[in-house]
């Protein structure tokens, strides 16, 4: 359970990251969502709408920028759960990745050092998911995009 958490909240960083890439993506979006709600929905007129109004011009950054922070928000609370459980577990958990080279696979210690680290960095992602929408609020897309800030911080 500690693991499938410290994975959540790595995996839920990432994809916030890479959500907040398709900030400049709009027009792609509408016609894809055009074309495969064209298809898988051929008759569901209030899908199609909702789509539209969702990546109309106004509606998009806003709803981006809540599920980049609301993703972010949950990767930090499974951090900080996952520190806080194996820290009062008082265990060591250890756990192999079949990533990078073949022969060499990533094998990945989880302690009590390693879990206060990780509820520190929860916390902050945490306070970073509650400030940042303010934040971006008055944000001028121009000057500092957004998709870069929001990658970044996901990988953080």
């Amino acid at each position: 359970m500690i693991l499938f958490l410290a994975y959540s909240a790595v995996l839920l960083s990432f994809a916030s990251g890479l959500l907040a890439l398709l900030m400049n993506q709009r027009l792609r979006l509408l016609a894809i969502s055009q074309v495969l709600g064209n298809k898988l929905f051929p008759n569901q007129v209030d899908c199609q709408a909702w789509f539209t109004h969702a990546l109309s011009e106004q509606q998009y950054p806003l709803l981006l920028h809540r599920a980049v922070f609301v993703l972010l928000s949950f990767s930090g609370f499974y951090a900080v759960l996952a520190g806080l459980a194996v820290m009062l577990s008082h265990g060591v958990i250890t756990d192999q990745l079949a990533l990078g080279l073949p022969w060499l696979p990533w094998h990945i210690r989880f302690d009590g050092l390693s879990g206060f680290f990780y509820l520190l960095i929860g916390i902050a992602v945490v306070a970073v998911s509650l400030y940042g929408p303010g934040y971006v609020a008055a944000y001028k897309e121009q000057q500092h995009p957004f998709a870069v800030l929001g990658l970044f911080t996901g990988l953080f």
